[in-house]
């Protein structure tokens, strides 16, 4: 279960005054438009803005399975006017593969959990497989042919694809994308 928070950029922790804030907040999602934790972070700072009676701008900063739009909250001002809507993806799984510019417990504060969603698995409406046995035995039967997409090399999607096929002891080769949203249009099982 993918999980979203929003995360102060950048320790250390300030103790707000009362007037917090008194100008915009910009909520950066390391994720494009349409993305699960995008829509997650505007429904929240749509929230915050109302309550708060301050602007909460989204900054969409996609790519590199969301370890570029986290690593701009963590070189932004600890000052309490960037928030990262962040998910698991580059905050707990990718510093654990690979090495990045920023260190998330080090450089970020967690606030609160926002939101939580399932994976599913979903093919082309085309494709001949009707049910989850079908798939397996449709990619068994054609090793190499067929493709899956995720949100970038490393993020969740992906990992969760990766174990899908050892499981099934299917082989499908992964195409990575900036985020889920731009991999939806574009993407097939039958390639």
């Amino acid at each position: 279960m993918k999980r979203f928070f929003f995360i102060l950029a950048a320790l250390p922790v300030l103790a707000w005054a009362q007037s917090y804030p008194n100008h915009a907040v910009k909520v950066i999602v390391p994720w494009p438009p349409g993305q699960a934790t995008d829509i997650a972070a505007r429904v929240v700072a749509e929230r915050l803005q109302a309550s708060l009676g301050q602007p909460f701008v989204i900054e969409n900063k996609p790519g590199a399975g969301g370890s570029i739009g986290t690593d701009a909250a963590t070189k932004s001002a600890a000052d309490g006017y960037t928030l990262l809507a962040a998910s698991s993806g580059p905050v707990s799984i990718m510093p654990s593969l690979q090495k990045l510019p920023y260190d998330p417990l080090k450089d970020l504060a967690p606030i609160s959990l926002i939101c939580r969603n399932a994976y599913v698995l979903v093919t082309n409406a085309n494709f001949p497989a009707r049910s989850a046995r079908e798939f397996i035995a449709e990619l068994k039967a054609s090793p190499d042919k067929y493709t899956f997409a995720s949100s970038g090399t490393g993020a969740t999607a992906h990992l969760f694809a990766e174990l899908f096929n050892h499981a099934a002891g299917i082989k499908a080769r992964h195409v990575p994308y900036k985020g889920t949203a731009p991999a939806i249009p574009t993407s097939s099982t039958a390639r």
